[in-house]
């Protein structure tokens, strides 16, 4: 996650870690809000994102997804994350 779509005033320091299947252990050095700018211009905001160092993708839980009332289907190869009726995320 890059620092930069953090809210800089939710940030908070955290000592944890992430087992990614690369085998790795990569460092959780704060958690904060972040928020995702959705295809029309609106923005949906995820609280509780874990700052990784070191990662040049971005990852987000679908634990916490679901943990703010967000839904996901897969469905003919596509994932949707939606959130308050909004489809959020879409990948293919």
């Amino acid at each position: 996650m890059l620092m930069e779509m953090f809210d800089k005033g939710s940030l908070h320091s955290m000592n944890g870690t992430v087992h990614l299947v690369d085998s790795k252990e990569y460092v959780v050095t704060e958690v904060g809000t972040i928020a995702l700018k959705i295809h029309n211009e609106t923005h949906c905001t995820l609280t509780g994102v874990w700052y990784v160092r070191g990662l040049k993708k971005n990852l987000i839980s679908v634990r916490s997804l679901e943990l703010q009332d967000c839904g996901l289907s897969l469905q003919g190869g596509v994932m949707r994350v939606t959130c308050i009726g909004q489809v959020i995320i879409k990948s293919i």
